[in-house]
């Protein structure tokens, strides 16, 4: 039986999406390392290939615990540092920016582990993945560190503080989007730079996702298609509309509708719109 369930988690989160799943023992409950990989779209998109490629993975993992659940099986997001464990098991490998490279997959991934309550056996673990031996890894060449826009990677590795990805979680500040935001919801430059990735090739954001990220539409505060897109929960009090303003001031031709971005009800908008105003 505890064969059957080992082999029946994997294959569950195969049907889901993962490209790959580990099911480590824990006691009478499993431990699911799971890895979704992405496409990056290439360098000069706005439109932020890992945040849509994230929310995938959320919904994704979302139904795979809805169909455990169904199964009589509890599952939910395991208490653990997921890096630590990956790199433990030597299924990724730390890098300088302070993310993880997995062999062909570089390091456009997502992790996610589950604890399961069911047990899969002796202590033996199980995966299911291509090509789980890594191939290098970071080697510090530096090229991240002097693509960084925010100066964040050193050789001692990175200072989240300075982190581009990282200052989106907060209030947005006006100087750092006119001269260092990249995409939108964040930064992807040290992964486009990154020779771990260079074979991964580029995608194209589809239509749907175009026409959601459109910069007048944005502007408007028309932001509800992009943010079911990258998810709800770091897109929120206008940040996109936000965004859209400092990319509006690069490209020019936009003076009305940052000026219209000064009635905005939320106050990241009107501020960063008063900033850029003046700075026309």
């Amino acid at each position: 039986m505890v064969g059957i369930m080992r082999s029946y988690l994997l294959d569950l989160a195969k049907k889901h999406g993962f490209c790959r799943a580990r099911a480590v023992r824990r006691g009478g409950s499993t431990l699911l390392l799971l890895t979704w990989s992405y496409i990056p779209f290439k360098r000069g998109e706005r439109i932020p290939a890992y945040y849509l490629a994230s929310n995938k993975m959320y919904q994704a993992k979302l139904s795979l615990i809805e169909e455990l659940r169904e199964q009589g099986i509890a599952a939910e997001d395991a208490d653990t540092s997921l890096k630590a464990e990956f790199i433990a098991r030597g299924l990724a490998s730390p890098c300088l920016n302070g993310l993880v490279a997995m062999d062909e997959l570089g390091t456009r991934t997502i992790l996610c582990g589950l604890s399961v309550n069911c047990d899969i056996g002796d202590e033996r673990e199980t995966d299911s993945q291509c090509g789980s031996k890594l191939n290098g890894g970071c080697d510090k060449c530096m090229a991240c560190a002097k693509a960084c826009p925010g100066g964040a990677i050193g050789p001692d590795g990175i200072d989240y503080s300075k982190c581009i990805r990282a200052g989106m979680n907060d209030t947005l500040h006006p100087i750092t989007l006119a001269n260092k935001l990249t995409t939108y919801m964040g930064c992807e430059v040290c992964q486009a730079v990154c020779h771990l990735n260079l074979h991964l090739g580029f995608a194209e954001p589809d239509e749907k996702t175009r026409e959601a990220f459109e910069l007048r539409r944005l502007l408007t505060g028309d932001t509800k298609e992009a943010r079911l897109l990258v998810g709800k929960n770091k897109s929120g009090s206008g940040k996109l509309t936000a965004q859209a303003i400092a990319f509006a001031s690069r490209d020019g031709g936009y003076e009305s509708e940052i000026e219209g971005c000064l009635e905005s009800p939320f106050e990241d908008v009107r501020r960063v719109a008063e900033f850029f105003r003046n700075k026309a």
